[in-house]
Formats: structure tokens, sequence, C-alpha cells
């Protein structure tokens, strides 16, 4: 090597006292992300959520996050608020206590809006969110699900009496998830609010038959 005058082997043998051992795991690769922090104290990765200190609630924030770890820092990227681990799609990583006190949740002005709204629609509206946040531990986790609702009423123009049956139906048969209770309003305006009682057919005596058993 004529820029250090002295052989590889030998340029090694100086280099070689500096190396240090590498990682037992082998290096993980990161991504970066830029997110809003939801009413509900969470950011969403991936269609899984993962909270923060709810005093970030409405901030913009950066994640970094890998096949085995998230983690949330401030929008410059240089103060970390909160390491949770990857979850599989659709299931949450939610620290309760990044999460206000529950009579603060309840206050909040997101929850207020939706019950106001709730009410102005209807009666069974209103206890169908009343159910949906009393259900919870933590009644920010259902805040997600109740602006959904909302959104069929403000966004998509149902009527009140769809989002009433709905509501009635939903509460019927203790349904959280919104699937159904979208399928209730369709059914509902497909029919135009007219429901029939569905009743069996009539069958003559002689036209039933029943199997006999002999017993010993």
């Amino acid at each position: 090597m004529a820029d250090y005058g002295c052989s590889r082997n030998e340029r090694f043998e100086v280099e070689r006292k500096h190396l240090i051992p590498s990682n037992a795991e082998p290096y993980e690769m990161y991504e970066w992300k830029s997110a809003k922090v939801h009413p509900d104290s969470c950011i969403e990765l991936k269609r899984s959520l993962y909270s923060v200190p709810s005093i970030h609630a409405h901030k913009n924030v950066k994640v970094k996050f890998s096949d085995k770890m998230g983690i949330i820092l401030d929008e410059f990227g240089s103060s970390t608020l909160a390491v949770h681990p990857r979850m599989p799609k659709y299931k949450n990583s939610i620290n309760e206590a990044h999460l206000p006190p529950t009579k603060t949740q309840m206050g909040s002005f997101d929850i207020v809006r939706i019950e106001r709204i709730a009410t102005s629609i209807g009666v069974k509206t209103k206890e169908y969110v009343d159910w949906q946040f009393s259900s919870e531990i933590y009644p920010l986790r259902a805040l997600r699900r109740m602006q959904g609702l909302l959104r069929y009423y403000e966004r998509d123009k149902n009527s009140r009496e769809a989002m009433e049956y709905a509501a009635t139906k939903s509460l019927q048969f203790q349904k959280k998830q919104l699937r159904f209770f979208e399928g209730c309003i369709k059914n509902f305006n497909s029919n135009d609010g007219n429901f029939y009682l569905v009743t069996p057919p009539k069958r003559e005596t002689a036209n039933i038959h029943l199997q006999n058993k002999e017993h010993s």
C-alpha cells in the first residue's frame, strides 16, 4: 500500500486494537412516518393504535418503527414520548397511564360534542352512545367508534329515523361494532322504514308427519 508504506496485513494489525465485538442481535431497520395524535391519545400505525401521554393529544408527532418496536417522538424528533412493542394488525398497545382520569375523559370536548349531537338525533341514539362510553373501562376507547357513528348522520345524511332504528337494534343485540349499525341503517333505508312481521307458513295437520321411535 503505497499511500501507507505498509502491507494490508500490517495496516490491519494497527487497526485491530480499535475493533469491538459486533452486537449479538442483527441490526434492526427502522422506518419513519409523521402522525397526529387523536383525541383518544393514540396514533395509528399499520392498522394498530399506540398511546402517548394525553397532554400531546391533537399534536403532530414523528414515529420511528421496526418490525419489533414503535417509538413515538415529538414533531421535531428530539424527545421520546412513548415506546411500544409492535403489535399485529388490529391489535393495540395502550398504556393506561397515558390516559386522563375517567371524569376528565367524559368532560372532553369530543365526547361532549358527540353526546350533544346524539341527543338531537333521538332518545335511542343517545342511549346507544351512553352505553358505548360507559361499557369501556376508559371512555376514550370508544371515541373513534362514536365519531364513525356520527359520520353516518352528518356525512352520509341518514335520517333520524334510520339512526334511531339502528341504535334500537344495536342495543337490543348488544352490538358495539359499527358494521352492525351500518347494516341496520341500510336495511331501514332499503325498506323505506317499513318492516313486516314474518310468520311461518300454515300446514295442514294431515301433512305433518312425526317420526316414532320405540324405546326398549
